[in-house]
């Protein structure tokens, strides 16, 4: 030991017998000049052969050693280790004779030529204390076997077994070595529980991995073999590493890292393996970029490293998700992708599988997106963050996108094509073709409580976007289409609602133009309410934020809009004392050859509508897009009821008409703002109500109203007039005077009033009386109604019948209606209102016992009262028309309220 450079050695006790070759040494204690603690072996005992000794082999049985002490120490930024104070060179070569120093210990050198046969090591109770740097290792050895070392039989396993302690914490190692092959082998398990990975962390330090702390469970196993070329490996294992932390090159922490090795193998060129890696707690940073997650699952079903490639399948899943930094924060309650497989070459990047993501929201850059859930399948491919390219289907659920001043909400969106990023400098960032649908699409503004648009779904085939923002499809479908609406005290129903829209090749070119061949509307519904303020519900408040845009205006393009197939119009204006309300049901419009970019084409269309029994009928051709529009227009109205519009007489010239039907022509055109055309009209049965003497009109004629209309109706009780168009179309001028010259003079040379007989045939269901309000007119019973009720009886069908027979036998009779309410009415009308808008507890009162009661219910106002007086003469008026009378001879009054009458509820027929 003294050659080795120790100074203080001693042994307390020692035996040896030289002819059975066994050698016992107790306490021994070696120590170096250097003052390092002592190199201690409790008992050593040794059973050895002297035979092959002679052939240069040391054949040793047994070798035991109980509690020896080793301490090993290295200096940060040395190469020599110290064993108990006495340096050690870390080759096998002495120092040259020329560097060694006269006072410092020796260097001890290895390498024999011996051989060596050792049947059995074992060492017991021992401890090693290992100081390298900032590492601290204190190794407790409880018991080390090693058998079977045979330097002559390279091919005899040298097996080996360890139980011991690394810094407290539980150490079992196992496993056989062929250390005298060409090519040694071994295979090596290991498990231990409780270990510091602080121990580690001057190591990983090495290859920049800092911070590092954790303690961990091991269960290895590993076999390999040192070849030429390198190692080769294959093990298998599992590893736990509880609170986990990392400091460089990522900041890591976490509750748990679980990782299941299942395969692993490395041939000094690749690595293949299978794992599963889990962790719970997770947060890992990465500036500015923190990723956490309450779980997360890594499943390498097989991955394979080779060179600059990684090869991938398996799946990441991931439960409270959170990414925070750069960007939007994105957060996600779960999130699953699977790769089948995964390949990354360098910067490129090749992926099949599917990606699943539930309660996605990414948030704090507006718009604000969120999704219940968000699925894709298919394959992408990208070279680093510069190009990509992507093949599959993307499924959306629940989706919402939010800004201050609008939310837009689908509950469905599916998409299935191709996608591919466009460059730097484009001005939409994808280009795709796809095929796209969604469903229950609304956009509405996030203040005023208005509704902008809805849809039930929206299909799109062929759908084309480029990275120019242009967009284009073969086709798009649209169902239930609604525009328009405002909630609150101050709402207003939706002022479009369509059906279906289908387009035919509809494209936008990223700029200005909006084409397509062809628009198809069906079931429209578009309402036009006038108020003293203009359109209801068609302006739009500013959103508040300045904008310096001077971008040109859309253009428009369209071969063929067709709007039909149960279409209507509903028209009310407001802005009158007494409201008007128009119905235009059905309604078919065709327009060609709209192109808001060639203000000098013509648009030829056509026109149908229906107003109750009135028929209007136009076409023509017109320039809307002009600077001055333009046109021609040929039309015709057919069997209008004209008391719905009395209304606009009484504001103007202060006179209610009561009945008449308006029918005429009207041929002409416009061209560079110049009107020229005229009207052919004819009003039948003309009435007023009782005039006021007072009315504008009669002040500014100074003859009664009834004399005026008296001069112009000719003797069949109508009024027809030719009326020229002149002038320009903001001021128009209509030329009356010669078409009322015409009328008067043709009333002056005809009897007024003249008797009228008539023979009817008498019937027990229809009675004669004279009208004394109307002494030139004859009367037939009425039609009585119940309170608050519009719907006709079958004996009310009966005299109906009799009443068309009549009528079907005399084509020169004319029919009026008018419809009568009595003020008493108002409850009865809000309690049947009651019963529609609550059946359910209407029937329940009903099958109790309990018939509904309008007691206590505020009446109904005038104007609903009218309204069902109309409704009344409106009912039976249709009834006569689908008997086969002629619109053209039936008439209605404007709906009357009486305040006091025996008469009651009822419709009166007038002839």
């Amino acid at each position: 030991m003294r050659d080795f450079g120790m100074v203080d050695v001693s042994v307390a006790d020692s035996a040896l017998s030289l002819f059975d070759g066994h050698l016992m040494v107790s306490q021994v204690v070696a120590r170096a000049p250097l003052g390092s603690s002592a190199l201690g072996v409790g008992d050593l005992a040794l059973r050895f052969r002297w035979g092959p000794l002679f052939s240069k082999r040391v054949a040793i049985d047994h070798l035991s050693l109980t509690g020896v002490t080793i301490d090993l120490r290295r200096e940060k930024g040395s190469d020599v280790f110290v064993l108990n104070g006495l340096p050690l060179a870390l080759s096998g070569e002495p120092p040259p004779a020329g560097e060694s120093q006269p006072d410092a210990p020796p260097v001890v050198a290895t390498g024999s030529s011996w051989g060596i046969d050792l049947a059995e090591l074992e060492l017991t109770d021992s401890r090693l204390q290992l100081a390298s740097g900032s590492l601290q290792a204190n190794i407790a050895i409880r018991r080390l076997v090693v058998s079977n070392l045979h330097s002559q039989k390279p091919d005899l396993p040298v097996s080996f077994t360890l139980e011991g302690t690394l810094n407290e914490a539980p150490v079992s190692l196992s496993g056989t070595v062929l250390p005298f092959t060409p090519e040694p082998t071994f295979t090596l398990s290991l498990t231990s529980t409780g270990l510091d990975l602080a121990l580690f962390q001057e190591a990983l330090g090495e290859i920049g991995i800092g911070g590092a702390k954790g303690s961990a469970n091991l269960e290895v196993a590993v076999e390999g073999k040192l070849t030429g070329t390198g190692p080769n490996l294959n093990g298998s294992g599992k590893a736990e590493i509880n609170a986990p932390r990392l400091a460089t090159p990522i900041g890591l922490s976490g509750e748990s890292l679980r990782l299941d090795l299942k395969q692993a193998t490395w041939n000094g060129d690749r690595l293949d393996l299978s794992a599963d890696l889990t962790a719970s707690g997770l947060s890992v940073t990465a500036q500015p970029v923190t990723v956490s997650a309450a779980t997360l699952r890594l499943d390498a079903a097989s991955a394979r490293w080779e060179g600059r490639q990684v090869n991938w399948q398996g799946s990441l899943s991931a439960e409270s998700l959170a990414v925070k930094g750069a960007g939007p924060n994105i957060t996600a309650a779960a999130l699953r992708l699977e790769a089948t497989p995964a390949t990354l070459n360098g910067s490129r990047l090749s992926w099949q599988g599917t990606l699943g993501l539930t309660s996605l929201a990414l948030t704090g850059s507006p718009p604000d997106i969120a999704a219940a859930a968000l699925r894709w399948s298919g394959q992408v491919d990208s070279n680093g963050l510069t190009t990509a390219r992507a093949e599959g289907r993307l499924e959306l659920d629940g989706g919402k996108l939010a800004e201050s001043d609008y939310l837009v909400t689908l509950a469905k969106a599916r998409t299935e094509g191709k996608f591919e990023t466009t460059p730097a400098n484009a001005s939409w960032p994808i280009a795709a073709q796809v095929k796209l649908s969604g469903e229950q699409i609304a956009a509405s503004a996030t203040r005023g409580a208005r509704d902008w648009m809805t849809a039930d779904r929206i299909d799109a085939t062929g759908l084309t976007v480029t990275g120019a923002g242009g967009i284009g499809a073969t086709r798009l479908a649209v169902d239930g289409l609604s525009g328009l609406r405002r909630g609150g005290s101050a709402g207003y129903p939706w002022r479009i609602e369509a059906r279906t829209l289908r387009l035919d090749h509809p494209s936008f070119d990223g700029a200005r133009a909006i084409t397509a061949n062809t628009a198809d509307i069906a079931g429209l519904t578009l309402r036009l309410t006038r108020t003293e303020t203009g359109l209801l519900g068609f302006s739009f408040p500013a959103s508040g934020k300045g904008s310096s845009s001077s971008a040109a205006p859309l253009t428009f393009a369209f071969n063929r809009v067709t709007v039909g197939d149960g279409s209507k119009l509903w028209f009310e204006d407001r802005s009158l004392n007494e409201p008007v309300r128009l119905l235009a049901r059905p309604l078919d419009l065709t327009v060609s050859q709209l192109d808001s970019a060639h203000p000098d084409r013509d648009s030829p269309f056509d026109l149908s509508a229906s107003i109750g029994e009135a028929r209007i009928a136009a076409s023509g051709a017109l320039r809307l897009f002009a600077a001055t529009p333009g046109g021609r227009v040929d039309a015709r109205i057919t069997a209008l009821e004209l008391p719905p519009l009395s209304p606009y007489l009484a504001e103007s010239l202060g006179v209610h008409l009561r009945t008449g039907h308006f029918d005429g022509t009207v041929r002409g055109g416009a061209s560079n703002g110049d009107l020229d055309g005229q009207i052919e009209l004819t009003l039948s049965n003309l009435f007023i109500a009782a005039p006021d003497p007072n009315a504008p009109l009669v002040r500014r004629t100074g003859m009664p109203v009834e004399t005026m209309l008296d001069l112009l109706r000719g003797g069949d009780d109508r009024i027809r007039l030719s009326i020229p168009v002149r002038g320009r179309l903001d001021s128009p001028d209509f030329d009356v005077s010669d078409a009322v010259a015409q009328a008067v003079a043709g009333a002056v040379s005809s009897t007024v009033m003249s008797t009228l007989k008539l023979a009817f045939p008498v019937t027990a269901l229809i009675s004669l009386v004279t009208d004394m309000g109307e002494s030139s007119r004859i009367a037939l019973a009425p039609l009585g109604f119940a309170a608050g009720s519009a719907a006709l009886s079958d004996d009310q069908h009966q005299t109906l019948d009799q009443v068309a027979t009549l009528m079907q036998g005399r084509d020169s009779l004319r029919l009026t209606l008018c419809g009568k309410a009595v003020a008493s009415e108002g409850q009865a009308l809000t309690l049947q209102r009651r019963n529609q808008d609550r059946p359910l507890l209407s029937r329940l009162e009903r099958l109790i016992g309990a018939e509904p009661s309008a007691a206590g219910l505020e009446p109904a106002d005038r104007d609903s009262l009218i309204a069902l007086a109309n409704r009344r003469a409106a009912t039976a008026k249709a009834y006569l028309t689908e008997a086969g009378i002629a619109a053209e001879r039936l008439f209605t009054c404007r709906g009357e309220i009486e305040e006091n009458s025996d008469k009651g509820p009822r419709v009166e027929l007038l002839l």
